[in-house]
């Protein structure tokens, strides 16, 4: 469902980084980070960006009220972004795979396929 949410998208300059809208921004984040939250945070945060569950639909399926559904969205949102400033994971991977196509359209696709490589196993 999350994919609804791209048609709508924003890009903002922020850190030096272009990055999309919050909501596509927070999934790929989650997939990054998801382990380090707790297993409420991840299970609120999927039904939230995965599943396009509204705060009272999460709230009535966990049987929590609609701002403590949000507050949870938020402050999961607040962590990964933390972790993100922390570890810069997804800031990595991204120049990787920038650094991956200038091989390419250098004619040096061995070398691009070689980082590739080094970034699937990681």
């Amino acid at each position: 469902m999350a994919v609804k949410q791209i048609c709508f998208t924003a890009i903002f300059f922020f850190g030096g980084v272009f990055l999309l809208d919050l909501g596509i921004e927070t999934v790929i984040l989650l997939d990054t980070y998801e382990k380090l939250l707790t297993d409420t945070q991840a299970k609120i945060l999927r039904m939230r960006f995965d599943e396009d569950l509204s705060l009272g639909e999460i709230g009535e399926l966990l049987e929590i009220s609609r701002q403590a559904a949000r507050d949870a969205i938020i402050k999961g949102e607040q962590k990964l972004v933390f972790l993100e400033e922390t570890l810069k994971v997804v800031q990595r991977e991204r120049e990787i795979r920038r650094i991956a196509s200038q091989l390419e359209e250098d004619g040096l696709q061995t070398y691009a396929d070689m980082l590739k490589k080094v970034t699937e196993e990681i």
